[in-house]
């Protein structure tokens, strides 16, 4: 049950919204509504105050060509949202667009988002902190930050880490 005082925090890499299917060049806008529709019934059965995604989609063609963060926040009932945009293309007839998002019950405020340097062969990579006020201390703000690291490589990963503690 929620205390006062306390702040529920919840994350989840959403993998675009493809589940547990594998990675496939093209998920239909259904099979991924129906995804995160789940996603949204359990975040609105477990009621966190801040929600960090990762792998989080804007309209992209791979997934569905619909805004996955707006989707959630709506679905999960948690008025204050924003998606960090890390990585995007834009092409005549393919478009991705993902990053790191954040959903809260509070309002997110002096948001920003970052993107780690490149670190090829894999996607970019990034973070996305925000402020929010403590629960009954309207005068205390705290940060809250979901980030996504490479994986495949650890000194890929160091550079970023110190590159969020530098910004």
């Amino acid at each position: 049950p929620k205390a006062e005082n306390h702040l529920r925090f919840f994350t989840l890499n959403v993998a675009h919204g493809r589940r547990n299917l594998p990675a496939t060049p093209y998920l239909r806008r259904r099979t991924a509504q129906r995804n995160l529709a789940d996603i949204a019934e359990t975040l609105k059965q477990l009621a966190p105050d801040v929600v960090a995604l990762q792998e989080a989609d804007g309209p992209s063609r791979w997934s569905g060509n619909f805004d996955h963060v707006a989707t959630l926040a709506s679905e999960a009932e948690l008025d204050s949202h924003f998606r960090g945009e890390h990585q995007e293309l834009r092409a005549p007839r393919f478009q991705i667009s993902y990053g790191t998002a954040l959903l809260s019950s509070r309002l997110l405020k002096d948001t920003l988002s970052i993107t780690f340097e490149p670190t090829p062969p894999t996607f970019s990579k990034g973070f996305l902190v925000s402020a929010i006020e403590w629960p009954g201390e309207p005068e205390m703000q705290v940060d809250v930050v979901t980030v996504h690291l490479d994986f495949s490589r650890r000194s890929a990963r160091r550079k970023q880490v110190a590159q969020m503690i530098a910004e």
